[in-house]
């Protein structure tokens, strides 16, 4: 019988950042963690070459106002598909940027990750001395990195057979 692949989530900046910022966390994550054997689940790719026509679409919604097309398509599309990922996966990996911005969807699917008892690894380069990460998510969490390296470590010592 074949094993069950280890599988995460990527949660992080999609909306208030460049969609550069969006994509090359994820793009190189996926790329390490594939090394390791572990799939992933991103949100992204879900999106294909429609992610840039997509989030153009939002930006304009945004700018005048509207309101009802905003959630629709976030209550009917986006939120669903996100949190079912999250119940999907063995673990999330979060991603907080070093900039202070609004993470609303991340932590939703946090709070999803720790409602269902799913490991959270947040890797950060803020300030964990004073903390500058909001309670509610440190809360959620399983473990939080403050470099890459550290997190593939981790994951490699926790998640990943001595054979691959």
């Amino acid at each position: 019988m074949a094993k069950k692949q280890i599988v995460t989530y990527l949660a992080g900046p999609m909306d208030d950042v460049s969609i550069d910022e969006s994509r090359d966390w994820r793009d190189w994550l996926t790329n390490e963690l594939g090394k390791l054997g572990i799939g992933i689940l991103n949100p992204i790719k879900k999106y294909g070459d429609k992610y840039g026509v997509i989030r153009q679409k939002f930006a304009t919604w945004q700018k005048f106002g509207n309101i009802d097309s905003i959630r629709q398509a976030v209550s009917s599309k986006v939120i669903p598909e996100d949190l079912e990922m999250v119940k999907k996966c063995d673990f999330v990996t979060m991603y907080i940027t070093p900039k202070g911005y609004e993470l609303c969807g991340t932590y939703g699917e946090a709070t999803v990750a720790f409602e269902h008892n799913i490991p959270l690894y947040i890797v950060t380069k803020r300030k964990l001395k004073p903390l500058t990460i909001p309670k509610w998510v440190i809360g959620c969490s399983t473990k939080i990195f403050s470099n890459w390296e550290d997190y593939l470590v981790h994951i490699k010592d926790n998640w990943v057979d001595e054979n691959v």
